[in-house]
């Protein structure tokens, strides 16, 4: 094995056949941001060191190696040697070879994407939105063809008919790579070749074509700005980097086969050590990176070929390099719960030295070891119907003129926000082979967004639900239902409203001094479920589905390293614009007003271009446009609400109405996704018990009324879900005192 590769030899690791390194399935894909790519290869040009790469050693009689360390380096690399346009539809290089050097920059490398195929300013940033429809109208007139913004965030551009605007002379950079650097003038000769060769593939390529045949000082300055480059590119054909090899011994040495909540293993000291000062490396990088080094035997356990097939998928959380390793570990963890330790699994990530532990590596494996990895070559056989089955009860719909089902963005946020959520629903998917899609629905989104503590929810459920579902492939809503109401109990998730409830919450007043926690709400049960709905963003998305899903059609949040900073293609809107209530001295409604500007009921979601086209200003015409869409914002344009509504009590009064009751409907439109849980409980043993005791109470004891305890307060029990609460009492005044029972949801007697 040699210690030093060039940049070309790199490139291929992934393509040669018979290559001694290897790049697993999962870690393959864009990574970095464009402006670390743009950067690395300028440092490349300028003959700037770059770092080593770190391999791992397989098996001696196989005599590979597997990349550990390095991947974003090794992906920006490849990236220009494999642009030529054929077969790229993501991401493509350039060079823009009329460009100035700068204190920063001297080559200046040019990344345009799927996301951004106008490229990105000489500041890295994406570009403003005037510019993109501008860029979009230029590729148009070039290319003979029509495309609007909407157009493209439904239907794509082809890159090779769009370049980085915001660049002279841009040529993709596989040109120089592949030039013959022999003399300098074989190398310009190759260029203008390529440019003639590739003309047809790259509409700018076309163009360039066309000026050096019709302009001859445009010809002679082309060729001066191509020489000008031969000495860098001559220095690259001889750039190596190093590489560093980690011995299966460094990996193993340290243990002794044992392993205990206290190890820390040599891998991960290592990459401990390599992450310092530099880019931290999440837990699930540093996790993923012990399974690639523990289990390298990978190949032989047939998970390779199976990796290929899931990340074959479009659109599923499979397919973000940093959510593959995601995915990877709730693999590992679902493995756990079928084989060995369930409790483990919803500890959250796996330990690295269990990860070891349980690895073929580990030459002290017993039988347990051999069934946990069996599991996790099954769970990979069949993550691709666990994974459309999550979708299908999701409601997410691949069809992309489906505009009712949930936008893929929701889904890929519970599979990374919410991970022990997402991990309970590939059990129940692996586990349960008839079960209702609308309990799923309702248990995903509800926990999702309604959990004070997520892990703990999921743990809960999955507790209450293990025995049925492997005694009848199924679940019941009311065995759900129990499960919830259990961590309810125990503060891990807040108790649920109907729509009806939710609306009389709050009795506006148009005294300047109120705030909606004014009146004792904040000390109502009540209050903390509302205070985290108002700011849950992503009820809005689920509520503007029909707007989301027919205007951003080929938008993929699994592919959030495509969409560098413009990670969705909308923006979240302040309908009535937070500037307005700023530099509003002695305002009298200031305050007022202020307090209901954050309310998801004050926010739209829509297009990136939409949105900073309205800015600060009054204009509401694509909320006029999508009124039912949007649940009518406009409404604030009607009721003559401008930016002096600080100074007016009839505006400050009307904005909050108006924001109540659109975050009422967005509650009532989510609120479905969970119609088919909470129904009245099937109270059992203590909680039966309980009830019992209570009525029987108040049956014996005239005018006695029943309450719920919540913090320091009693409250009327209203709803049959209200009996499992934590604490229930029952009373009576009895001048001057008041008699009273007071009972847990563990008692069963007085």
């Amino acid at each position: 094995m040699k210690d030093k590769f060039t940049l070309e030899e790199i490139a291929g690791w992934c393509n040669t056949q018979n290559s001694e390194i290897e790049i697993p399935p999962l870690q393959r894909g864009l990574v970095w941001k464009p402006k670390q790519v743009e950067l690395l290869w300028d440092s490349i040009l300028r003959g700037f060191p770059i770092g080593s790469f770190m391999l791992s050693e397989g098996k001696e009689q196989t005599k590979s190696y597997s990349l550990l360390d390095g991947q974003q380096r090794y992906n920006a690399i490849a990236i220009a040697y494999n642009n030529k346009g054929q077969n790229n539809d993501e991401s493509i290089l350039w060079i823009d070879i009329k460009h100035k050097k700068t204190n920063d920059r001297k080559f200046w490398i040019k990344a345009s994407t799927s996301a951004h195929p106008w490229g990105y300013d000489k500041e890295h940033k994406r570009l403003s939105a005037e510019k993109c429809r501008e860029a979009l109208k230029k590729f148009g007139e070039v290319g003979k063809f029509e495309l609007s913004e909407r157009d493209f965030y439904n239907k794509g551009i082809d890159l090779k008919l769009a370049w980085p605007c915001d660049s002279n002379t841009p040529i993709p950079l596989f040109l120089f790579l592949e030039a013959d650097t022999t003399t300098e003038n074989l190398f310009v000769q190759a260029i203008i070749d390529g440019i003639e060769k590739y003309k047809n593939d790259f509409t700018r390529l076309a163009q360039i074509s066309d000026e050096i045949k019709r302009d001859e000082i445009k010809r002679n300055e082309i060729k001066q700005n191509i020489k000008a480059l031969y000495g860098a590119f001559k220095r690259l054909k001889l750039y190596t980097i190093s590489v560093n090899i980690l011995s299966r011994d460094v990996l193993t040495s340290e243990h002794d086969g044992k392993s205990s909540d206290s190890d820390t293993t040599a891998l991960e000291t290592l990459f401990y050590r390599l992450n310092t000062g530099g880019t931290q490396i999440t837990s699930d990088e540093l996790s993923y990176s012990a399974i690639k080094a523990y289990w390298h035997d990978i190949e032989d356990l047939k998970i390779k070929e199976e990796n290929r097939r899931v990340i074959d998928i479009r659109n599923t959380v499979a397919l973000e390099s940093k959510k593959k390793k995601k995915l990877a570990m709730l693999v590992f963890r679902l493995a756990l719960i079928n084989t060995t330790d369930k409790n483990e699994a919803f500890q959250g990530n796996i330990k690295i030295a269990k990860i070891r532990e349980l690895s073929p590596e580990n030459k002290k494996g017993n039988e347990k070891n051999s069934k946990y990895q069996e599991a996790v070559v099954e769970i990979y056989k069949k993550l691709r119907d666990i994974m459309r089955k999550i979708d299908s009860w999701l409601g997410v719909n691949d069809n992309i003129d489906s505009t009712d089902s949930t936008p893929k963005i929701l889904r890929t946020s519970i599979a990374r926000g919410s991970s022990d959520i997402f991990l309970l629903l590939m059990y129940f998917a692996d586990k349960a082979e008839i079960i209702d899609p609308r309990i799923m629905r309702g248990l995903a989104f509800y926990l999702h967004w309604f959990a004070i503590d997520k892990k703990k929810c999921a743990k809960i459920v999955f507790e209450k639900c293990e025995k049925e579902v492997k005694e009848t492939g199924n679940v019941q809503a009311s065995t759900i239902d129990n499960a919830l109401y259990s961590a309810m109990r125990q503060g891990f998730l807040h108790y649920p409203y109907t729509p009806t409830e939710v609306s009389q919450f709050i009795s506006i007043k148009d005294d300047k001094n109120w705030r909606p926690w004014s009146d004792g709400n904040s000390q109502k049960p009540w209050w903390n479920f509302w205070d985290k709905f108002i700011y849950q963003k992503e009820c809005i998305l689920y509520a503007e589905r029909k707007y989301l899903n027919s205007h951003f059609k080929r938008y993929n949040p699994a592919r959030k390293d495509l969409w560098e900073s413009h990670n969705r293609p909308w923006d979240y809107d302040h309908i009535v614009p937070q500037e307005w209530m700023y530099n509003k001295r002695n305002a009298p409604y200031l305050e007022y007003c202020k307090a209901w500007k954050d309310y998801n009921g004050n926010f739209a979601a829509i297009s990136f271009t939409s949105n900073r086209a309205k800015s600060n200003s009054d204009n509401f015409e694509e909320y006029q446009n999508y009124p039912n869409l949007l649940f009518d914002p406009a409404l604030i344009k009607k009721n003559h609400i401008d930016n002096n509504i600080t100074r007016s009590q009839g505006a400050a009064t009307k904005f909050a109405e108006i924001v109540y009751q659109r975050s009422c409907r967005i509650y009532d439109e989510c609120s479905q996704l969970w119609s088919d849980l909470f129904k009245s409980p099937i109270l059992k043993e203590t909680l039966l018990k309980r009830k019992q005791i209570i009525e029987s109470f108040n049956r014996n004891i005239k005018d006695s009324k029943t309450y719920f305890v919540y913090g320091d307060r009693e409250f009327p029990l209203t709803t049959e879900i209200d009996w499992c609460r934590e604490w229930i009492s029952a009373g009576i005044v009895m001048k001057p005192y008041y008699v009273s029972i007071c009972m847990p949801a563990n008692a069963s007697t007085i």
